[in-house]
């Protein structure tokens, strides 16, 4: 089983309204100088002013990121490193592709991944509709 997993979701195709949305509601947010990284889940929970997560649930961490926690590491304008624990970050890049998809119907998103082991690498495409196709390699 894994621990860590290294994440690289990278922008395949976009226009330029696509990548105000990835500027926008994704990179921009990112961007605050006072955190060193940036925790996923901040996009589907509010935080107080002590750092808790305000109405946190499991369920809504599994359903929308893939693991029980997942770290931007680094993001720029062709993609996002994101180390996650035990799982790959595959509901969140379908997420980021549905929100871009809003404005890009032609958007494509695809995501590397490998555990630390490696006990698993796989590779996942997205498009506006969601989850296009993965395939994963399992270390046996």
């Amino acid at each position: 089983m894994a621990n860590h997993v290294n994440n690289y979701l990278s922008i395949q195709q976009i226009s330029d309204e696509g990548r105000k949305v990835w500027q926008e509601v994704f990179l921009d947010r990112m961007q605050d100088p006072a955190q060193r990284v940036f925790d996923l889940r901040e996009f589907f929970f509010d935080v107080d002013d002590e750092g808790n997560y305000i109405n946190f649930e499991w369920e809504v961490v599994t359903e929308n990121i893939g693991a029980k926690w997942a770290s931007v590491e680094d993001g720029h304008e062709d993609g996002l490193n994101v180390c996650s624990a035990w799982s790959p970050i595959v509901p969140f890049a379908e997420y980021v592709a549905k929100v871009i998809g809003e404005v890009d119907p032609d958007v494509e998103l695809v995501l590397t991944y490998e555990d630390e082991m490696p006990n698993f690498v796989g590779v996942a495409t997205f498009t506006a509709d969601g989850l296009d196709t993965q395939n994963e390699l399992d270390c046996d």
